[in-house]
């Protein structure tokens, strides 16, 4: 696994679960599963959280840069599983943290509702 970089991205999505919330779990686990025997050298981490309560996912994924982030969303898009999570889940909120192309921001613009981009860096590690 690559380890994260000055040039790293994470996205912070949360996804509102309008239907079914056990469908919508299940149908999660299945696309990490496959990302993660899949998915782009470029794809660092991706975790998801849940609030079952306000039928709510968190998504935490970072891309080892901006590029990286088209790569993924070009290999996943004709995959079935990938589009019924996009007719599953709506985005309600996304946080990017880390420097973007001008192709990422354009890409970016397609999602509804709110955005917000952190591209300065401040202060921080990995280990």
């Amino acid at each position: 696994m690559q380890t994260a970089t000055d040039d790293s991205v994470t996205l912070v999505e949360i996804l509102d679960v309008p239907g079914s919330f056990d469908e919508a779990r299940q149908l999660v686990q299945t696309c990490v599963a496959r990302l993660e025997r899949e998915g782009v050298p470029g794809l660092a981490s991706m975790k998801f959280y849940e609030d079952a309560a306000a039928k709510e996912l968190a998504a935490v994924i970072t891309f080892s840069d901006s590029a990286e982030i088209l790569a993924h969303t070009r290999m996943i898009a004709g995959w079935p599983e990938f589009q019924r999570f996009a007719t599953l889940l709506r985005l309600k909120d996304m946080r990017i943290h880390g420097r973007v192309s001008a192709e990422v921001r354009a890409w970016l613009d397609q999602f509804p509702g709110p955005r917000r981009l952190f591209e300065m860096h401040l202060a921080g590690f990995s280990r």
